[in-house]
């Protein structure tokens, strides 16, 4: 629907423009080529040259984009751009002002054109929406692109699994609630544009503003009045401010120690029709909200963050119960978690300063002691050791959070950290075995056996806490048949092994390569919100992902080869979440599967794959050059499309990817002729079979090494 919405509001603003875009003729006074270099390497070959138009660089989208490592797709009927890297996502429309950056419509200083042609874009506004470093320098005409990324690093958070009836796998905010974790509108108070003259940025700095307290703000001073100042670029962790008719004296990267809000400043020069406008970004620890004003005198801009803070933190126990009140001056998002080894329950509150540090001893039923912590700039800590197991629920009521522990429900569990072994007592109950059932839930970090028999009179209900690196969790459940089951939460895609004893069942936690002697993981190219290339009423996501369902059955079927996969349904995994959940496996050989397209030349056809030529983290496996070519030439014999090689690239999720990896593109949806052989189930299966034949190729010439 935000997609859709999007679409929307971006094409009545196209609407609005035509008469314009009708009356602006590019000519040679427009257009200036400029140089382009990435990574201090001078790109040539492209599409067309970067060039310089109406004061600002642009640069032909997929040409220059795909060589960064980032996917574009092309939507003819609304003539958008989507441009994705890692997590970060524009959507931008030909002519129209505004671009969607993170689910937020943003407006930009100058829209994308068509000129002479070619799909051209504002190459710093994508280029630092996507977290690279775009620099200009005008004395030679060049455009610097550094592929390092700027922003902070997010931690991806773990790729959920997702069943054919469970769409939880989008870790991600989605568009209708990223404002809770993206910064609002920081421009609370309107600045009005005055005429100054040329002015200089001399300092940043970071205060307390005693007369807001709990506010911080850094200063940005210069030497005189300020024109304007434009805030840009309100997405991830990222704010970027515009001081327009001022040059800069401050160093292009500015450090930040101990703050816990900004993890560093940067600084550079921008082109726009104010001249010497100076933008300093600064990089965010997390999302935070924020504010921007300006002093009386206009010599100093002020970034205000206002810091959530605990107050207070109070403990009552009745003998039954024990209750704890964390009391804040802000509405907290907290989260609760065990540590096995420590015996100790942590609350956690993001974006929290926990103020004076405390470490009391209790005297309650369970809790022998509390001590709060700021276990890093970003997040508050309080940790509650225990005198033994209990049961334990929180809630956020106002701006408090109210923890309860109580007696265990639960019983005859154990858990052995040094095997990784749940372990249940019989309890003289005649327990089958053979009777469990499995749902290996992997992608939601959950695995459920089904124990084929009522035993709520053996192991009671309610969360049995383990909380090492392995297991959270395991729930014990039983349902409104009779029919009692385990729960395990993960903290990592796991196996599990069941053996018994006379006394007990044992569950034993195993990694994947600990069990499986060859794993593969099949990822189904974009998904959700990015919908890939669209062509005659149908989207890549969808294509690729009935090709990837047919492989993933053909595999199964096979019973040598353990396969996992990004996504079994229409949901959004960013490349990050796909390169660390394939590493993190340890897969031995990762296959993803688009479909192409051209917006320019719509008799292209055939298949390409494609390689990078990283190493792989094991130098005994097949590279992934050797495993491109098994791939192609199965595809090809399977389907007979055209050939159009195997090609290198740096495509993200292959180039971030540790074991060899190949990426097809199995033909061109743009060729109608092709799109009507792709969306046919008869060539799906053909395709899935060709697949399917390399990686049994591919396992015949390269045995993983386990």
């Amino acid at each position: 629907m935000q997609k859709k919405l999007i679409s929307i509001i971006l094409a009545a603003v196209l609407v609005l423009s035509l008469s314009v875009v009708g009356a602006a003729q590019v000519n040679a006074s427009q257009v200036n080529p400029i140089a382009l270099f990435v990574d201090g390497v001078l790109v040539e070959g492209l599409d067309a040259p970067p060039i310089i138009f109406n004061e600002y660089a642009f640069v032909p989208a997929r040409s220059v984009f795909e060589r960064l490592g980032a996917h574009v797709s092309w939507i003819p009927p609304t003539q958008e751009i989507m441009v994705s890297f890692e997590d970060d996502t524009v959507v931008m429309q030909i002519s129209s002002p505004f671009a969607v950056v993170g689910g937020i419509i943003t407006e930009m200083n100058v829209p994308p054109q068509l000129i002479n042609g070619h799909t051209m874009i504002p190459l710093r506004f994508v280029g630092e929406a996507l977290g690279f470093d775009v620099r200009w320098d005008g004395a030679s005409r060049e455009v610097h692109v550094s592929t390092v990324r700027v922003a902070a690093p997010q931690a991806a958070p773990p790729v959920g699994n997702v069943t054919p009836s469970d769409s939880s796998m989008n870790n991600q905010p989605s568009p209708e609630n990223a404002e809770e974790t993206t910064p609002r509108d920081i421009s609370t108070m309107a600045i009005p544009v005055q005429q100054h003259p040329q002015t200089r940025l001399a300092s940043v700095d970071a205060s307390i503003l005693g007369a807001v307290p709990g506010m911080v703000s850094y200063g940005i001073t210069a030497s005189g009045p300020i024109s304007r100042v434009d805030t840009l670029f309100l997405y991830g962790n990222r704010i970027a401010i515009d001081i327009h008719n001022a040059d800069s004296s401050l160093p292009t990267v500015i450090p930040v120690a101990s703050s816990r809000f900004v993890r560093q400043i940067r600084t550079s020069a921008v082109e726009t029709n104010f001249a010497n406008a100076t933008r300093v970004v600064f990089d965010l620890h997390a999302p935070f909200d924020a504010s921007v004003t300006i002093s009386e005198d206009r010599r100093t801009v002020h970034l205000n963050f206002t810091q959530i803070a605990v107050t207070d933190i109070r403990m009552s126990s009745t003998g039954i119960a024990d209750t704890i009140i964390v009391d804040l001056n802000g509405v907290p998002r907290p989260s609760m978690s065990f540590i096995r080894d420590a015996q100790t329950f942590v609350l956690d509150l993001p974006g929290v300063d926990i103020g004076t540090a405390v470490n009391r001893p209790e005297q309650g039923r369970f809790v022998s002691n509390i001590i709060s912590s700021q276990t890093t700039p970003t997040v508050g800590r309080v940790s509650f050791a225990m005198r033994g197991d209990a049961s334990v629920q929180h809630e956020v009521i106002g701006n408090s959070v109210v923890i309860t522990f109580t007696e265990p429900t639960h019983r005859n569990i154990s858990y052995n950290s040094a095997t990784r072994t749940i372990s249940i007592a019989r309890g003289g109950l005649p327990i089958n075995t053979s009777a469990i059932t499995r749902n290996n839930e992997y992608l939601a970090l959950r695995y459920t056996l089904g124990l084929g028999q009522n035993l709520h009179s053996l192991l009671g209900h309610g969360n049995f806490y383990v909380g090492d690196n392995f297991i959270e969790s395991v729930a014990i459940q039983t349902d409104m048949h009779g029919q009692t089951s385990l729960v395990i939460s993960t903290n990592q895609v796991l196996a599990f092994t069941i053996t018994e004893d006379h006394e007990h069942i044992h569950i034993r936690a195993r990694l994947p390569r600990e069990v499986y002697s060859h794993i593969v993981v099949v990822d189904p190219g974009h998904g959700g919100s990015d919908s890939g290339a669209p062509h005659g009423g149908f989207y890549e996501k969808d294509l690729v992902l009935q090709k990837a369902l047919k492989l993933i059955a053909n595999i199964r079927r096979s019973g040598d080869i353990m396969v996992y996969t990004t996504r079994y349904t229409d949901v959004d995994v960013t490349l990050r979440q796909r390169v660390d959940f394939a590493n993190a496996i340890g897969a031995d050989l990762f296959i993803s599967i688009h479909n192409n397209a051209s917006d320019r030349n719509f008799a292209a056809n055939g298949t390409e794959t494609y390689y990078s030529a990283r190493p792989n983290v094991n130098p005994n496996s097949i590279s992934s050059h050797d495993a491109a070519q098994i791939f192609h030439r199965n595809l090809l014999n399977a389907i007979n499309f055209n050939d159009r090689e195997v090609r290198r690239s740096r495509f993200y999720v292959i180039e971030h990817t540790t074991m060899p990896a190949v990426f097809l593109e199995v033909g061109f949806m743009s060729n109608a002729a092709e799109l009507q052989r792709l969306t046919d189930p008869v060539v799906q299966q053909r395709a899935a079979d060709g697949i399917y034949a390399a990686i049994r190729e591919v396992f015949s010439v390269y045995t993983p090494q386990r």
